[in-house]
């Protein structure tokens, strides 16, 4: 299989949800209808990565220079091969946290750093609406995209128009309940027009229904885009959850279960000790993921449940309050089990493979490894078992170098 980068591999198998190949989506594109105004990054891969699984200093979030106000536990890189033609050959990546990018952008990819220029201003526009998106699956950014007002050609969102419909759908019978109890006196509860109007104005904060809602739920105006972005969110990533599922719960079953014994490997060497604790600390890191994630859906059904059937909305309110956070907690999850699934499906052929060289689970489990790391979780207790904490390491101001070698 050969001893590919683990970032490389993000990159190249991480899907949609993972990454966006600009130089791919806008390849047969005229120059206005590509996403950037810069030839580097229209000639990049961005790719969304867990903060804590690389070695590079971070900004002060203090610093006006830092490019989000909080902290997050997924960063978003662009990525600029080498050579356009063997893409994941090896390159350099600027992580948009990491300390100096603004300088990096100005360097390497044409940003000036006093935005004198309407081209400087969109590229480093998108480049914040992509940042703040915990993951990249098209249907996220084309809803993002059309909030803000900004282009997007058809060949970055690989999703159909159908697609698109039948998870609004999804999402909306979720909330059309929500919607129809919150809506003000006076208004028409009882017609679907009134309900559908009012479900809209999730999706377009700036319509006036908008306001009746942020009312019924003391939403301050300065956080209704957040709190509907986090709520929607959060919907959508609960839908992703249960498509996923199957899957995953086969990956835990294969990492605990003598089918992941490489059918190379010697019984007692030290090559199968250490694989065995890296598949241990593996396995818990991933039984945590899932554990937040039902934590978060668990105190949603909650909060939905004392709104819908006791008529008492302060348990929705908070968690609507903290709808963003909780919105990202997800997006980092669910990022990570699908780069899992699509890997795990891919080396085992759908889980019907079961006899792996010794190379290539070792490859399964430093990308779920990787994939799964987060501080905030370390604390958690699986099953009486704890983790050491992971912590990144300093490294000087300079683009990241992306060798094809691990």
């Amino acid at each position: 299989m050969g001893s590919i980068n683990p970032i490389l591999d993000h990159i190249a198998q991480g899907g949609h949800n993972v990454t966006l190949d600009a130089l791919q989506c806008g390849d047969d594109l005229r120059d206005e209808e590509r996403l950037f105004r810069s030839t580097s990054l229209n000639r990049s891969i961005l790719f969304k990565f867990p903060m804590n699984a690389r070695g590079i200093a971070y900004d002060d979030p203090d610093q006006d220079e830092n490019f989000g106000l909080e902290e997050r536990p997924l960063d978003t890189a662009v990525y600029v091969p080498d050579d356009e033609k063997n893409k994941y050959g090896g390159g350099f990546a600027i992580y948009l946290r990491q300390r100096g990018f603004l300088r990096l952008l100005q360097n390497h990819v044409g940003i000036g750093l006093d935005l004198a220029s309407e081209a400087s201003v969109h590229d480093l526009r998108v480049l914040t609406l992509i940042d703040r998106l915990p993951s990249l699956d098209p249907f996220l950014l084309k809803s993002q995209c059309d909030i803000e007002g900004v282009p997007l050609h058809e060949s970055y969102v690989a999703i159909a128009p159908s697609d698109e419909k039948r998870i609004r759908e999804r999402l909306a019978r979720r909330l059309r309940p929500i919607v129809q109890k919150a809506m003000p006196e006076g208004c028409e509860r009882s017609t679907n027009e009134s309900v559908e109007r009012f479900l809209d104005a999730i999706w377009s904060p700036w319509l006036p229904e908008a306001s009746l809602l942020m009312s019924a739920f003391k939403i301050q105006s300065h956080q209704a885009n957040a709190v509907f972005t986090g709520w929607k969110g959060i919907g959508y990533y609960e839908f992703q959850f249960e498509r996923s599922s199957r899957v995953i719960a086969r990956f835990i079953r294969w990492l605990n279960t003598r089918d992941s014994e490489p059918v190379d490997m010697i019984g007692g060497s030290l090559g199968w000790e250490q694989l065995k604790m890296h598949k241990q600390r593996t396995s818990i890191q991933l039984r945590r993921l899932i554990m937040v994630i039902r934590k978060h859906l668990d105190e949603y059904e909650e909060a939905y449940d004392y709104f819908i059937d006791r008529e008492d909305p302060l348990p929705l309110r908070r968690f609507l309050g903290s709808a963003y956070s909780r919105y990202w907690d997800f997006g980092f999850c669910i990022n990570a089990l699908h780069h899992i699934a699509a890997v795990y499906n891919r080396l085992t052929d759908r889980g019907t493979k079961t006899s792996l060289r010794f190379e290539e689970v070792s490859h399964i489990v430093t990308i779920a490894d990787l994939a799964t790391r987060h501080p905030d979780y370390d604390e958690l207790e699986v099953w009486g078992e704890r983790d050491p904490a992971f912590r990144p390491a300093n490294s000087d101001i300079r683009p990241t170098s992306i060798a094809m070698s691990a």
